[in-house]
């Protein structure tokens, strides 16, 4: 079982099952997922229209130009992260739960066929699962671990990489677990 601060993010029984549902997606998945993009596309736009106004008044042709890119560049950024969606996951019994872009799905993690842990050094660290076949629509899930750093420290260390290390080997080992082969006696 995965320990430490799971337990008070622990979410009641699942009622079918009687297995509590432990979330393995970190809380800030919310601001990564939804309000990061629109800061950063704020700052784009805040940044192209005053690169614009210094080229406009110096009448430089090059700097025009190059303002005129800032906008394409800025949809395509935008486009890129939106598809990669970070999803909030739950780890309920042999199973995960997985809202994300195509809504709620329940992917077993014998389906699971391959964990990618994720950089240590970039920020969000995100886990990609990818599954053997679609489940619900997902070909794989990413998501951002409980107990990774979202911020780097004024001293340059990333903190809490431990937590999501520690996350990261339990749910590689309870997928070895049940795609394991099943031996009857």
């Amino acid at each position: 079982m995965i320990s430490g601060p799971a337990e008070a993010s622990a979410l009641p029984p699942d009622a079918a099952k009687g297995v509590v549902r432990e979330r393995l997606s970190s809380q800030g998945t919310f601001y990564y997922r939804s309000i990061s993009p629109f800061v950063a596309l704020a700052i784009t736009v805040a940044g192209a229209g005053a690169v614009a106004w210094a080229g406009w008044t110096a009448r430089d042709p090059l700097t025009l130009a190059i303002v005129a890119f800032i906008p394409l560049f800025s949809v395509v950024v935008y486009l890129a992260w939106r598809g990669r969606s970070l999803c909030d996951v739950w780890l309920v019994g042999d199973a995960l739960d997985v809202k994300g872009p195509t809504g709620l799905a329940r992917v077993p993690l014998a389906s699971v066929h391959l964990i990618d842990g994720g950089s240590r050094w970039t920020l969000p660290r995100t886990v990609t699962l990818w599954l053997d076949r679609p489940v619900d629509g997902l070909r794989e899930v990413r998501f951002m671990p409980r107990g990774s750093a979202a911020i780097a420290w004024p001293d340059l260390s990333l903190r809490g990489f431990d937590a999501a290390d520690e996350l990261v080997a339990d749910l590689r080992a309870r997928v070895a677990r049940e795609r394991s082969p099943q031996t009857s006696l």
